[in-house]
């Protein structure tokens, strides 16, 4: 009984680190949270995703994050330094029900055409009720930078929710 009732807690454990180091795709994309770090690799992203924006083209891979904007006004930035000194990071936001929706909407990018540099989208004035989708890849067209590669972030303020209030 205590062999298997630790064997849980461990099979459990080993499914949430499994799944971290999935690629965040269009089709399953990961969940963000407010004020949160999270990092990628775009080498193991999606390649299914050709244009951004309605029609930026993208050189590399995408990794794909989601949120939703339901509990009120959005601060700060989202910010994505790549982990190396040539990957050249492009950005993209959108909004739509579904990732495929969003590819077509464009809330903002970034791409300041160097590698190795941070790259930030301003999340003030997004809309509130919209789900928002975040497309980490490359714009680069070669040269002296890469076009996928690791990468590490943080996210702004997104919106929470007031769970509960009381007044003593």
């Amino acid at each position: 009984m205590k062999k298997s009732a630790l064997l849980l807690p461990c099979l459990l454990l080993s499914a949430v680190a499994w799944s971290s180091a999935s690629a965040q795709t269009c089709a399953s994309p990961t969940t963000i949270t407010s004020g949160g770090n999270f990092s990628g690799d775009t080498t193991t992203g999606d390649t299914s995703v050709g244009s951004v924006c309605g029609g930026i083209t993208l050189t590399g891979a995408v990794d794909v994050y989601t949120w939703t904007n339901a509990g009120g006004p959005m601060s700060g930035n989202i910010t994505v330094t790549p982990s190396n000194a040539t990957f050249d990071v492009g950005l993209a936001l959108g909004d739509g029900a579904s990732c495929a929706a969003a590819l077509g909407t464009c809330d903002g990018t970034a791409d300041n055409g160097t590698g190795g540099a941070a790259e930030s989208i301003a999340l003030t004035g997004l809309a509130l009720n919209k789900t928002y989708f975040l497309f980490v890849s490359s714009f680069a067209s070669g040269g002296a930078t890469v076009t996928a590669g690791p990468f590490n972030a943080v996210a702004g303020q997104l919106p929470v929710k007031l769970q509960s209030f009381s007044v003593n």
